[in-house]
């Protein structure tokens, strides 16, 4: 049975490195480099107009691709997808798509790559342990609502602790639906920035600003029940 489980772990480990490998083979990296989907956008409307639906399942598989493999990019497939399928059907396909790629990731570090993962991130490990004992599953909704979060390495790390990938998968979707929004109704003007900083339009950094402040309010709300609860 031993054998039979490392032959699968391994198994699985040289499938990802294969769809890795492709992926920069195809040369997908490079044309979904934000001038090249620009170059290519009347294209992309074009073929959605006339396919929504195969549309919808390239862009959510490229989408959970990227974040399940942690491949750079995915904030330019957001920014796309307002252009493409509009603020609340682009958000959804985002959360869920963005959602589904954190937990493949959150898997693959649980029982794939733990050990590499625990030495090569084991200071952030230990801070991040500390804070999930200390403010449980809430400290993973925090996270997620910090647009300066490093998602990537949340899904990794949030692999090696002992939260359940119900939890981990529930939280996920519904603290990342603000953010996404914000960042697909920036991607409305796709077509007219230069570089992603451009997307730091006036309104998009004032909700960004008040995403940011929410888990601060979020905990300064939760000890005043606290004190509330104690006191009465």
């Amino acid at each position: 049975m031993g054998i039979f489980m490392g032959l699968k772990k391994w198994m699985i480990i040289f499938f990802i490195l294969i769809v890795v490998s492709l992926f920069y083979v195809m040369e997908l990296d490079d044309q979904i480099r934000l001038d090249q989907l620009q170059n290519n956008l009347e294209k992309i409307r074009h073929f959605e107009n006339i396919h929504p639906i195969k549309m919808v399942v390239i862009f959510f598989g490229l989408h959970v691709l990227m974040t399940s493999l942690s491949i750079p990019g995915s904030i330019v497939l957001t920014l796309l997808s307002g252009t493409i399928f509009g603020v609340l059907k682009g958000t959804i396909f985002v959360s869920l798509a963005g959602t589904l790629g954190a937990s493949i990731a959150f898997l693959t570090s649980r029982y794939l790559f733990q050990k590499s993962i625990m030495l090569k991130f084991k200071n952030q490990f230990n801070n991040l342990n500390i804070m999930m004992k200390k403010s449980g599953n809430s400290y993973l909704f925090m996270l997620r609502l910090l647009p300066a979060s490093p998602f990537v390495l949340v899904n990794l790390l949030m692999g090696l602790t002992s939260i359940k990938i119900r939890s981990f998968v529930w939280i996920t979707f519904v603290s990342m639906i603000p953010g996404n929004f914000i960042y697909v109704y920036a991607g409305k003007k796709f077509s007219q920035i230069d570089s992603l900083s451009e997307i730091l339009t006036l309104p998009v950094i004032l909700m960004l600003t008040v995403l940011s402040s929410l888990p601060f309010l979020l905990r300064i709300t939760r000890s005043l029940l606290h004190r509330f609860e104690r006191s009465s």
